[in-house]
């Protein structure tokens, strides 16, 4: 589900102190989020075993397992503030060998430049293969996708605005891969797509809930936004 090789931090709470965050899971291939039951297979992961590597804060509730890094001490890895406003409905375990991280190869294709969309412009491309220099999309701009496709970024990823629309809002029909150090994620819009970014520091907020899976090297979600694993995702090779 979610896998920050560093650190996590979940913040769940707003300005008010009155929203709360939840990770849980769903499988696509039986309908849209919620139409078949809310499931609880999802894993919290970060392969860090220092002090407060993950870090809950403020009303979260992970349905699924958090597992930490080799040779943690429970204790001191898991930070928990306040203790009774966290609910973590399986088992805290440690893990027995780091969770494996592809790297992000840049596959051999034309440089789409650095892909820009702004005010209220809208780019709709077909499914395929992309590879980009960098995204940035913001104000009411928006991305939409036809078909599956994978998304290659060699610098930095920003979507704000509108965001990004996957075809039939399925996550496993875009796949995102970063090489860059930093990925942001905001607004409004929902997600559906598998983010791997394993050099960057994730930094998802807003209002806007994230439907797939992600890795990076660090992942901080604070906001109103909730995070959703797909478990279609175990049947793909991503």
């Amino acid at each position: 589900g979610v896998l920050g090789d560093r650190s996590v931090q979940f913040e769940g709470w707003d300005a008010e102190g009155e929203e709360g965050m939840t990770l849980d899971s769903y499988d696509s291939r039986s309908g849209p989020y919620g139409s078949s039951g809310i499931g609880a297979n999802v894993r919290l992961c970060t392969n860090e075993h220092e002090e407060e590597a993950i870090s809950l804060i403020g009303q979260v509730t992970i349905r699924g397992d958090v597992v930490l890094g080799p040779g943690s001490d429970p204790e001191k890895t898991l930070r928990q503030m306040p203790t009774s406003w966290i609910l973590i409905g399986a088992v805290v375990s440690v893990a027995e060998t780091e969770a494996p991280l592809e790297p992000v190869e840049m596959p051999l294709l034309p440089d789409g430049g650095r892909l820009h969309i702004s005010g209220h412009e809208v780019v709709t491309l077909p499914g395929g293969l992309y590879r980009f220099r960098g995204m940035h999309i913001s104000g009411q701009g928006q991305l939409v996708f036809t078909g599956p496709v994978q998304v290659y970024v060699e610098e930095e990823v920003h979507i704000s605005g509108n965001g990004i629309t996957t075809a039939d809002q399925l996550p496993p029909n875009l796949t995102l891969y970063v090489k860059g150090s930093q990925v942001s994620i905001s607004g409004d819009a929902d997600l559906f797509a598998t983010l791997h970014a394993p050099y960057a520091t994730i930094e998802i907020s807003g209002n806007g809930d994230l439907y797939g899976a992600l890795t990076g090297r660090e992942v901080f979600v604070h906001g109103r936004g909730d995070i959703h694993y797909d478990e279609a995702l175990n049947s793909y090779d991503t």
